[in-house]
């Protein structure tokens, strides 16, 4: 059991289970657009996902793996990949001066939680979509963007949550320190219940191989985000509410396959 919890305990907070949960965001964008699953954009953004999130030492071998598997890509989605790379730098390292000192984009007011939502629908969404490269329905792609930038910015909210305590102390003005946690949490099922709403426009004419699994994993992540608090441990927060991403993508897989 023990040697199980390493294993576990590893693969969990050296973000390799967060990079898993990118490439099935990826992956659910594939199945929502119906277009053939591209398996090497799929690991380029599963290992550059555990790439940023690692503070510790990345090994080279990883980084030299990523710009291989890069190179095989369109130039169009190089460039995108290396425009994110940037914002995921400025995100983490002070670059940018306020106030006479210099700050990274997450100690800025406001802005962490967004970033990360736009840097996840970007890289799990619009990514899939434009190497693709074949004409699509926009308005299709736009209404998935928006949901699933709904729901992740509900999962980051819950984190803001989290970190209450010590973002009050430090004077960063996160949503949960202007506005509260009880507030806080009512934004996330505002957010998560439109994220919902827009899966109903979308897809009136395939209820139970779409909407169900919207239904499931918006009802499971409104759950996890009620009991949500400071106290709770590392695994509510790195496997649970991290894990939807994962959870939303097998539960639709679930419901496509019970279809065949």
């Amino acid at each position: 059991m023990k040697s199980i919890k390493r294993f576990a305990d590893y693969f969990i907070f050296n973000h390799l289970f967060i990079g898993c949960c990118a490439g099935a965001q990826s992956l659910l964008t594939y199945q929502q657009l119906n277009i053939p699953v591209n398996l090497i954009l799929v690991t380029v953004i599963s290992l550059s996902t555990s790439l940023v999130y690692n503070t510790c030492a990345i090994p080279l071998f990883l980084c030299g793996l990523i710009l291989l598997l890069i190179m095989s890509l369109k130039m169009s989605t190089m460039l995108l990949l290396f425009f994110m790379s940037l914002i995921c730098l400025i995100y983490r390292i002070p670059l940018i001066g306020v106030q006479h000192k210099r700050k990274n984009l997450r100690e800025i007011s406001f802005l962490k939680v967004f970033i990360i939502a736009i840097i996840w629908v970007a890289s799990t969404v619009y990514l899939p979509f434009a190497e693709f490269g074949k004409e699509l329905g926009f308005l299709k792609m736009l209404n998935l963007m928006v949901r699933q930038l709904l729901f992740i910015s509900a999962i980051a909210l819950t984190f803001d949550i989290r970190d209450l305590p010590d973002d009050a102390k430090n004077s960063l003005y996160t949503v949960p320190v202007i506005i509260g946690k009880r507030n806080t949490k009512i934004l996330c099922f505002v957010l998560l219940n439109c994220s919902f709403l827009l899966a109903l426009h979308q897809q009136v004419n395939t209820f139970e191989e779409q909407l169900y699994p919207a239904f499931i994993s918006v009802a499971v992540t409104i759950l996890l985000v009620y009991f949500s608090n400071s106290g709770r441990n590392r695994y509510y927060y790195a496997f649970w509410l991290d894990g939807m991403c994962l959870f939303q993508y097998l539960v639709t897989l679930a419901f496509s396959l019970n279809k065949l």
